[in-house]
């Protein structure tokens, strides 16, 4: 709880230039339990109650680091996301700005979030996975804390 208390002061002078995004359609909350897989092939998407429109760089970083298995402890994979964002830009574009700020949008999301207190107080029968998702979390602002200018640099050079 301190460290997250910590972040505050650490984000405080991240500015974002809203009207720079570019805003998609996006499901708010995907991840792998929301898939419906068959032989070869998603089937379905549910479970679109965060539904709503948001920076499609927010949704691509959020959801790729919940994808990738190597982001399990808490890390970006620097190549798997570059091919992730690759795989997204083949049916829409994002811009310069998107790049740039996809990793700081989405480091201070992580920091000021609140949805994960309801998890340690739920009687939920999947409290367990929950609670992994908030420390999961918080591992991954520690590693924004300390490898999100790096990041963003290889992002930019790759794509700008």
């Amino acid at each position: 709880m301190k460290y997250r208390i910590s972040l505050l002061d650490k984000i405080k002078n991240i500015k974002f230039e809203m009207d720079r995004f570019t805003y998609r359609n996006t499901h708010g909350d995907y991840f792998i339990s929301q898939i419906i897989c068959g032989e070869n092939c998603i089937n379905a998407i549910i479970d679109f109650t965060s539904a709503c429109v948001h920076p499609a760089c927010w949704e691509l970083i959020r959801s790729y680091s919940y994808a990738d298995p190597k982001c399990i402890d808490g890390k970006i994979d620097y190549d798997n996301l570059v091919k992730y964002v690759r795989s997204y830009m083949k049916f829409s574009k994002l811009s310069t700005y998107d790049i740039k700020m996809m990793a700081y949008l989405y480091y201070y999301q992580l920091a000021v979030c609140d949805y994960f207190s309801q998890y340690y107080e739920s009687n939920n029968s999947n409290k367990n996975v929950l609670c992994h998702y908030a420390h999961w979390s918080t591992k991954l602002c520690r590693w924004f804390e300390e490898n999100i200018e790096e990041l963003t640099d290889k992002l930019e050079k790759e794509f700008c």
